[in-house]
């Protein structure tokens, strides 16, 4: 008999033997040289008459105040319009999307950001070199449901980035990316900057140099840590690799090849889905200053995993007698409102920590609120009858719910990237979700979904390839959610590209969300100014057939939810207009 050790051992072997990662040695750049390394020095700060300008460009008369407290603050009635952490110097301005009026000409984010230059305040000479970079636009149009059609699609803001870049001895200007080197600007109508997101610290050059390694080895390398995303039977590809400069933002500036790979690939190419996009870091030699983040995310599940859902439990609730409740009484009493909440994970993944980091950090963001009781409701493996026939036990039972899975235009699946498909609309319930598709007293129903999946909300940009007109586009574009959203909830968001694992969208959004910001607009400001998208690879879609950059968001909801907080759930019945905004195909 084998010993549960060695039979271990075998199947580990097996497993190996059996995992593959697709990378040709010749997409690893040639690095001519040694590279530096550069210290990063205390943090810099933006003008307060610059800010106090900008805030006031979506608050009127609405400035910073400094509370006393490590941060300065602007407030819109009660809600944090911007903040300057005055130990690290991250400076965040929020765009109010929900009143951004549309662009009646051509933004010229150049002409809004020309107070940006080497030796500004804000951007200190040093060894790296700025340029500022036009980045994607915020598009969208309106659908009239009664009537049947829609307006022409217009653009809200432009967003632009200032690309920093460091010039090698070898002449190749290579440029910085990771979480430090934010400087981000959101412009709308009139060239009027409408959101700020910023984190800088002048770099030197240290003395330190990194000789790069060998191509064998930095293939052997990556191919090993890469190894970690593979099952039995799918594998990773790794489809780009470039050469940055990794900004942590704590202390270094440090050479890096910057890997693309796609994950669960099978030999034969079958896919119904589109998973997921990997980018990670790698050393290009030894000598490295500081540690990269993480190849594979740690064991997810120390709080505990998700628990498996019975298709006739009831879900947790408050007290029945509550249920028909407004907020009012409960904040009379000086009370935070009780937001219930649901996460659902894809089951039996090869990304499975993945999924249940971002579920986690979800849901830790919205712990720390100060604004809100969020409860923990629901956190499930999810399956088709959460969205169906049990969708009243479940999603259509909280306030707000994120699934994590793999996607496709309007599909997802719940089992693996392969399996237990749900279409949208025909695998959700017919009713819709929200407070008028049925129920106990309408006060426990789905107010925001968030879907963190590839490609499940395409906009008319994606049909481009698959239908001649304009009209076609956006009808197929809206159609799918107009039964989602009868049901009254208040928005629904996801993805009209593939997102990067690597990123920390679903984190970011709690954040804001908690804070009691607008849901949509904090999804697609969380999306667009997450720093892994500052990064313009590209990618074939998997519906769409275009060449197309990863991370751009998506929104849909009903016209007067524009701007509704997680509280603001309130029965508004079956929407006759409805908004779709989203992020374009634009690179830089």
């Amino acid at each position: 008999m084998i010993k549960p050790l060695l039979l271990s051992l075998i199947s580990l072997a097996a497993f190996v033997a059996a995992s593959w990662v697709d990378l040709d040695p010749k997409l690893l750049p040639v690095i001519e040289g040694s590279l530096p390394v550069l210290n990063l020095g205390s943090p810099t700060f933006l003008s307060m008459d610059l800010l106090d300008s900008i805030v006031g460009n979506i608050a009127p008369n609405v400035t910073f105040n400094d509370e006393g407290d490590g941060n300065i603050t602007a407030y819109n009635g009660e809600v944090l319009a911007g903040f300057v952490n005055k130990d690290t110097g991250e400076t965040r301005i929020y765009g109010d999307y929900a009143s951004i009026p549309p662009a009646k000409s051509a933004i010229n984010v150049k002409k809004a950001l020309e107070f940006i230059k080497p030796d500004s305040i804000g951007f200190p000479i040093d060894d790296t070199t700025i340029r500022v970079v036009k980045g994607p636009s915020l598009l969208g149009a309106t659908l009239f449901v009664d009537e049947g059609n829609s307006t022409e699609e217009a653009t809200y803001l432009t967003q632009s980035f200032v690309q920093r870049s460091i010039r090698a001895s070898n002449g190749v200007l290579y440029p910085v990316c990771g979480p430090g080197s934010q400087a981000a600007f959101g412009v709308g109508a009139d060239n009027k900057i409408v959101s700020v997101s910023y984190l800088w610290k002048p770099a030197k050059n240290s003395g330190q140099e990194i000789k790069p390694n060998s191509t064998k080895n930095a293939v052997d390398t990556i191919k090993s840590a890469l190894l970690s995303w593979t099952s039995a039977d799918q594998g990773v590809g790794v489809y780009g690799i470039d050469v940055c400069f990794y900004d942590s933002g704590v202390s270094f500036l440090q050479p890096v090849y910057r890997v693309l790979a796609q994950t669960h690939l099978s030999k034969d190419g079958s896919s119904k889905v589109n998973a997921n996009r990997l980018l990670h870091y790698f050393p290009i030699g030894s000598g490295s200053p500081e540690p990269l983040p993480s190849v594979f995310p740690g064991n997810s599940t120390a709080a505990g995993p998700p628990d498996e859902p019975q298709g006739n439990i009831t879900a947790r609730s408050l007290p029945d007698e509550l249920d028909a409740r407004s907020f009012s009484p409960v904040e009379a009493r000086g009370i935070k409102p009780e937001i219930k909440v649901g996460r659902y994970v894809v089951r039996n993944d090869s990304a499975q920590y993945s999924f249940l980091r971002n579920a986690n950090g979800f849901w830790d963001n919205l712990a720390s609120s100060r604004v809100y009781a969020f409860q923990n409701s629901q956190y499930y493996w999810h399956y088709p009858f959460i969205y169906k026939e049990s969708a009243n036990t479940f999603i259509n039972d909280v306030h707000l719910a994120l699934t994590e899975t793999h996607g496709s235009f309007h599909l997802m699946t719940t089992l693996s990237n392969c399996c237990d498909l749900v279409s949208i609309p025909g695998d959700l319930q017919s009713t819709g979700y929200g407070t008028t598709a049925g129920g106990r007293g309408g006060r426990f129903r789905l107010g925001f979904w968030i879907i963190n999946a590839c490609e499940v909300m395409p906009a008319s940009i994606d049909f481009q390839l698959l239908e001649s007109t304009q009209a076609r586009r956006l009808a197929r574009a809206f159609d799918p959610w107009r039964p989602v959203l009868a049901g009254g909830i208040s928005a629904i968001m996801s993805w009209r590209t593939s997102p990067y694992f690597a990123d920390d969208t679903p984190q970011t959004v709690a954040k804001l969300i908690a804070q009691g910001r607008g849901v949509a607009s904090s999804w697609l400001e969380a999306a667009v100014t997450d720093p892994v998208y500052r990064h313009s690879s590209m990618y074939i879609g998997q519906t769409s057939r275009v060449n197309q950059p990863h991370g751009r968001a998506s929104a849909v909801y009903p016209c007067e939810r524009a701007a509704s907080n997680v509280q603001q759930t309130a029965e508004f019945g079956r929407p006759t207009c409805i908004q779709m905004r989203y992020y374009d195909n634009t690179v830089w």
